[in-house]
């Protein structure tokens, strides 16, 4: 698993990120996304020991660090034309990836991932902004809430 893992890696690292291939970054990490919730949960609960991170976390973290494709220059050499069709298909396709980000929220809260806490109030802040912030203030500050370390409860004598 990890060597497809380091496959999709290798392929955004080499993609340019720039207004030309924002759109193909973010197919090559929903790509990814399905990868690991599909396959990657697969040969997760037949291992024998575990991954530090579960695949749901690692595919939530691969799509909340897209933010920065939703603000990229156009460029002088892209048409008006070609601007509008990115952004429709930016839009588009940041459809595709809050609903998979909500899969992932709610699958993590589900195994009682660490970072709970941080999930849910990600999860509630997400739709509570939904609405009215552009893509990129909502994932920016999805990737910014759950970055925090897990909360450590202390022990009580």
């Amino acid at each position: 698993m990890k060597t497809c893992e380091d496959h999709y890696a290798a392929a955004l690292d080499a993609l340019p990120l720039a207004f030309e291939t924002c759109v193909h970054h973010l197919l090559l990490r929903l790509d990814a996304v399905k990868f690991l919730l599909s396959t990657g949960v697969k040969i997760e609960a037949n291992a024998t020991t575990p991954p530090s991170e579960a695949a749901p976390w690692r595919a939530l973290m691969c799509l909340v660090q897209c933010a920065p494709l939703y603000s990229l220059p156009s460029g002088n050499d892209a048409s008006l034309e070609d601007r509008q069709r990115v952004s429709m298909l930016l839009q588009g396709l940041f459809r595709l990836i809050e609903q998979q980000v909500h899969g992932c929220m709610k699958a993590l809260i589900k195994l009682k991932h660490p970072r709970t806490d941080h999930l849910k109030d990600c999860y509630l802040t997400w739709i509570k902004h939904a609405s009215s912030a552009p893509p990129k203030a909502l994932l920016a500050r999805a990737l910014e809430s759950l970055s925090q370390p897990p909360a450590v409860e202390l022990m009580r004598p």
